[in-house]
């Protein structure tokens, strides 16, 4: 008896640890926008991007499509082979490949192609672990990802029939939800919890209360006020007062003949883009 209830433990831990650590593989080749299905090398640079090297130039995937690099006569390189063998970064975070013809660097911010002498490889990757999680295989025709799922996905209560149209994670741990067809913005804890569904007055209701607009993006500047940009058209500023209710602003641009918005984005000066 006591050996059978390991057996039943022992498995269920099995089949814990294979939901667990469930995978999905992901195959790139020349079908997949790859310039070539022969893939010599694999690295991430600082920016995320993730650049294969191959028997026919060099590729920037940025997780949906693929961008070629190559040599070619007048950009600044003496290189005339697309053959490249190995890739790695120099300090600056720029990528070196060495071909058959010599080396070249490509700049990872101008994206300049220039020669440079001949400099001692770094170790062939083959392999990459990137800062995303997923593990990246260099095959004999392309590569493959391969991704872990730590976390599936459920959907949170109480939006099951809503289409979700704005996120925004606040500079309080908070994240706040805009919904489409009951034009309503949810607002959430660190743990998921509802806090409440913010009103034009500016007050967090536990009730459900619409905001009045289909919120389309939400974004928080620096100075902590929040912006809401909505279609039809509005552009709404929130501001927190010190009872953590907020002023809420209709703001109509000088020259801004359709306020439909889209999306937002805060620039290193302060100014919003819309």
């Amino acid at each position: 008896m006591k050996g059978k209830l390991l057996l039943i433990i022992s498995y269920i831990l099995l089949h814990a640890t294979l939901i667990h650590a469930q995978t999905i593989s992901t195959t790139y080749d020349n079908t997949c926008g790859v310039s070539h299905w022969i893939v010599s090398d694999i690295l991430q640079d600082k920016y995320g991007f993730i650049w294969f090297s191959t028997w026919n130039g060099l590729n920037r995937f940025d997780g949906y499509e693929f961008i070629q690099v190559k040599a070619t006569p007048g950009d600044g390189t003496d290189i005339t082979s697309s053959v490249i063998r190995q890739i790695w970064t120099d300090k600056d975070g720029n990528i070196v490949c060495a071909t058959n013809d010599g080396q070249f660097l490509l700049n990872t911010t101008t994206y300049k192609l220039s020669s440079v002498s001949a400099v001692k490889p770094a170790r062939q990757h083959g392999s990459l672990h990137d800062r995303e999680g997923n593990t990246w295989s260099v095959m004999r025709y392309g590569v493959t990802k391969t991704s872990t799922i730590h976390h599936p996905a459920s959907i949170v209560s109480g939006t099951e029939n809503v289409q979700a149209r704005a996120f925004l994670a606040d500079n309080s741990n908070r994240w706040w939800l805009a919904t489409k067809e009951d034009k309503c913005i949810r607002i959430y804890d660190a743990r998921n919890a509802l806090l409440g569904f913010l009103g034009r007055d500016g007050i967090i209701h536990k009730q459900k209360t619409p905001f009045g607009e289909s919120a389309y993006c939400i974004t928080q500047m620096r100075n902590g006020d929040v912006w809401i940009g909505c279609k039809p058209g509005a552009l709404y500023r929130l501001r927190l007062n010190t009872d953590g209710t907020y002023s809420v602003n209709r703001i109509q641009p000088d020259g801004l003949t359709c306020d439909i918005i889209y999306d937002m984005a805060e620039d290193s000066h302060g100014r919003l883009w819309l």
